[in-house]
């Protein structure tokens, strides 16, 4: 279901937006699960498909849109519109925990695991990202 959800999304993109910007969407999404794929099978030993990791880079990505809407949703019912000190390490906390479990759920794997494929695959596609971005 999810997978059809975001094709269809992704449709809905391909018609609203230019060829380029489609094409490094679709380079930039097909980077990230590689990256997330060869980290998996590092970190933890499985060799999940590719399907999988686009589930878990799916996933990661929609648990922490749903952590930021319900951390906006609290602060605006509470009136605390800035996050400061030990409020700003919780939604730090909140943000980084809900991204992980994307990982967890979508691989099978335990949270220690997870943590790391999601730090390393993180930073690795950054790192990317900020090299290729002259380029693109």
């Amino acid at each position: 279901m999810l997978q059809l959800l975001l094709a269809a999304a992704f449709i809905f993109f391909v018609v609203i937006a230019p060829m380029e910007k489609v094409m490094l969407a679709a380079v930039s999404i097909l980077l990230m699960v590689g990256v997330a794929k060869l980290c998996a099978k590092v970190v933890s030993g499985c060799s999940p498909s590719w399907g999988e990791s686009f589930n878990a880079v799916a996933l990661s990505c929609i648990f922490a849109v749903v952590a930021m809407l319900g951390l906006s949703g609290f602060s605006s019912g509470s009136g605390a519109f800035m996050y400061s000190g030990i409020s700003a390490l919780a939604a730090l906390g909140v943000f980084f925990c809900s991204y992980v479990l994307g990982f967890s759920v979508a691989l099978g794997t335990k949270f220690g695991p997870s943590v790391m494929i999601a730090v390393i695959s993180t930073a690795i596609t950054e790192g990317l990202f900020i090299v290729a971005g002259p380029i693109i």
